[in-house]
């Protein structure tokens, strides 16, 4: 599909679908970032470049880190990921969080009945505080 899509040789897609972690959205932008001729063609060390320019980061987690663990510091934690247990478990989830007064981390989903205090998604590793947008 994506082939098709951007015109692009069949091996790019295979060579950036074997790549860990890489989204569609990600195959897209290395796509086009290395143009319209260059995709046409299996250029692999432009590809590989390309690759590795777009999933280098250079963020500096110091901050957040030591935020996350000044929150957390003597706190119970509970740590939520989507699954049949969370359905099944609902009622001892909700009293084990009201008993503890956990901080509450979801990992990939949200529930409407638990109040989580922090929500991550594996997008690109997003965290969301529930007291701060």
């Amino acid at each position: 599909f994506l082939a098709g899509n951007y015109s692009a040789h069949v091996n790019n897609i295979a060579y950036l679908k074997n790549k860990n972690s890489i989204s569609s959205k990600d195959i897209r932008y290395i796509l086009n970032k290395i143009g319209s001729q260059a995709r046409k063609r299996y250029h692999y060390d432009l590809l590989e470049k390309t690759y590795y320019e777009y999933m280098k980061n250079d963020i500096d987690d110091t901050d957040s880190i030591l935020n996350l663990e000044k929150e957390l510091k003597n706190k119970t934690v509970l740590l939520l990921a989507p699954g049949k247990s969370t359905i099944d478990e609902l009622d001892k989830i909700i009293k084990f969080i009201s008993n503890n007064n956990a901080v509450v981390i979801s990992v990939n989903f949200i529930h409407e009945k638990i109040n989580f205090t922090i929500s991550c998604f594996s997008s690109g590793v997003t965290c969301l505080s529930a007291d701060k947008p």
